[in-house]
């Protein structure tokens, strides 16, 4: 009895177990006594696994961030094996179980008010790789196995379609009733379409017959072809127009046609242009003649020029006479004369007598200084500038602007000179202004200082080295800032090569400026050797003109460079003269006013 009383605890004790391990796991959920807490994963929509899991739509509750489902007449059991569903549908209690290899169950606990919390998603199977198949289209001669194209082939997966032309094939067309497209759903199996075409029979094209048509160019009265033939091959029933050649020395002959239209038939064909030869009239002979001008020293033998004109009989040329630099026309000589060519050689002498020329006066230059002198002393407050110029020329200087200084009362701002054989002076007298107080540089109402600067402007030759000048320069004194233009003079035999103004503003610094001028090169007469004829080129059609060496002008050239001009860039000595000057009087104007506070 005890051992079977031990066996009987033992299997209720096993059952206990069991049935403590199982219970807890399943949970029937009746109206609204008990709720399920379901918890899904992230990669699923709530509403659709429920419509899954139930087969239809559940009221949902979200508390505390969870879905919580309430319904009635559903019943909800979970254990270890998977989720049993038990809802009623016209009365009729519908069991549907979900088992736990195709969900993800997760059981969160109890909350102890006799419902427990599960999570739960359903395990979608691993899809399957699509299928495919391939359609082969083939185009073949009806009636035959042979293809008469390659075959298509098409590979697509399963379920998809596809829409196939018929190919245009030379020498067939399709078979009656032989779809021109076909359209295929692929399968899971391979498949193979034809479309069947039957021979196309060209018509044979008529045989083309031509001919020949040869054209001849020949003499008439002889058999002698005085051009080579022409042939032309057309086809049967062709049309062409051939025009008679042009031959020298040939013409047709009267009423033959300058043209002929050929039909071609079956057989060749000949045509010939019958021409007449020409009797071309004899040139006449032409006689020339030469006609000898001779340029020549009147009772002597001397022949400054002779030319020859060789032309035919019966034109005309009318001869001028030459001047010859030391000669003119006899006093009864024509200046030209008129000849008619004959058959026979001519010469004609124009007559010629010397000229004395009066001897050139010699040319005389003479210098003139000019000086910038403080009056009533013997101070020089600028330099003196100079100018040479030929006898009679006439030149016009103005006074320079001296800072510190003015013009003495009375005095006229310029000079005109005029060069004789003497050397001349002049001098431009200044008198020192009078500046009270601070600074010793005139300003204005404002008593700012008011700073000047001077300008030198050069005239030379361009190209020369030394550097040559046509005459002295020129200093412009003015208040920085002011501007000024310059115009270039007139030199008698140069001609100017630069602008003919140059404008300058006058800054704190002084600056040049150069014009630069070419000199003017005359050409010389041809010098004839006395006592002999001119050893010149004498053609057929005579030399009618003396040449003359065409006038070399140099090109402008650059400025020369700093050290062949004179520079005036920095601070002038006449500026230190003026300064010390200024203050000299600045100072005995102090001493006075002091002494008369005394």
């Amino acid at each position: 009895m005890k051992s079977i009383l031990r066996k009987t605890i033992s299997l209720f004790l096993i059952t206990l177990i069991i049935v403590a391990c199982f219970l807890p796991n399943i949970i029937f959920a009746k109206g609204k006594e008990t709720s399920v807490h379901v918890f899904f994963t992230t990669s699923y929509e709530v509403d659709s696994v429920f419509l899954e899991l139930t087969g239809r739509s559940l009221e949902m509750n979200k508390q505390g961030g969870h879905w919580m489902v309430k319904d009635d007449g559903i019943d909800v059991g979970v254990n270890l094996l998977g989720v049993t569903v038990n809802f009623l549908v016209n009365d009729e209690i519908i069991s549907q179980f979900y088992p736990a290899s195709k969900l993800n169950i997760t059981p969160e606990g109890s909350d102890g008010e006799g419902s427990i919390n599960i999570r739960m998603g359903v395990i979608e199977p691993e899809p399957e790789e699509p299928t495919q198949s391939t359609l082969t289209v083939k185009y073949m001669l009806d009636g035959t196995g042979t293809e008469i194209a390659s075959a298509d082939t098409y590979t697509q997966e399963e379920g998809s379609t596809i829409t196939i032309n018929a190919k245009q094939i030379n020498g067939y067309t399709l078979k009656s009733g032989q779809s021109s497209s076909y359209t295929y759903t692929f399968e899971d199996s391979d498949f193979e379409y034809i479309f069947w075409y039957v021979a196309v029979e060209e018509p044979e094209e008529p045989e083309v017959t031509q001919s020949t048509l040869t054209v001849k160019y020949m003499l008439d009265g002889t058999g002698t072809e005085i051009a080579s033939a022409d042939t032309y091959t057309q086809d049967e029933g062709s049309i062409l127009t051939v025009n008679a050649k042009e031959i020298e020395g040939y013409e047709l002959k009267s009423g033959q046609s300058s043209s002929y239209t050929h039909t071609f038939g079956d057989t060749d064909a000949e045509y010939t242009f019958w021409y007449l030869a020409i009797e071309e009239p004899e040139e006449p002979e032409i006689t020339q003649s030469t006609l000898t001008v001779k340029y020549m020293v009147d009772g002597t033998g001397t022949v400054l020029y002779t030319e020859t004109f060789t032309q035919d009989e019966g034109t005309s040329i009318e001869i001028t006479a030459k001047a010859f630099e030391g000669y003119e026309l006899k006093e009864d000589q024509a200046g030209s004369y008129q000849y008619t060519f004959g058959d026979s050689d001519f010469e004609y002498i124009f007559w010629y007598v010397a000229v004395e020329e009066p001897e050139e006066p010699e040319v005389t230059q003479s210098t003139l200084t000019v000086k910038y002198m403080l009056d009533g002393t013997g101070t020089e407050i600028a330099s003196a500038d100079t100018y040479t110029q030929e006898e009679g020329s006439t030149i016009t200087i103005n006074a320079k602007q001296i800072n510190g200084y003015t013009l003495k009362s009375g005095q006229s701002s310029s000079y005109t000179h005029t060069f004789d054989s003497e050397n001349g002076e002049y001098i431009f007298w200044y008198v020192a202004v009078e500046t009270p107080g601070e600074p010793l540089s005139p300003g204005g109402s404002t008593g700012e200082p008011v700073y000047y600067s001077n300008l030198t402007v050069y005239y030379a030759l361009a190209g020369s080295d030394p550097v040559e000048y046509l005459r002295g320069p020129d200093v412009f004194n003015r208040r920085s800032g002011t501007s000024l233009t310059i115009t270039a003079p007139e030199f008698a035999g140069y001609v100017l090569r630069s602008q003919g103004t140059y404008i300058h503003t006058f800054t704190l610094e002084d600056a040049t400026y150069t014009f630069f001028y070419d000199k003017i090169v005359e050409a010389e007469a041809p010098q004839v050797p006395l006592g002999g004829a001119f050893e010149g080129p004498i053609g057929s059609e005579g030399n009618t003109e003396i040449e003359v060496p065409e006038q070399q002008v140099p090109l402008a050239e650059p400025t020369p460079p700093l050290n062949k001009i004179p520079q005036t860039g920095g601070v002038a000595p006449e500026i230190f003269y003026a300064a010390g000057l200024s203050l000299i009087s600045l100072g005995s104007i102090l001493n006075k006013r002091r002494s008369n506070r005394k």
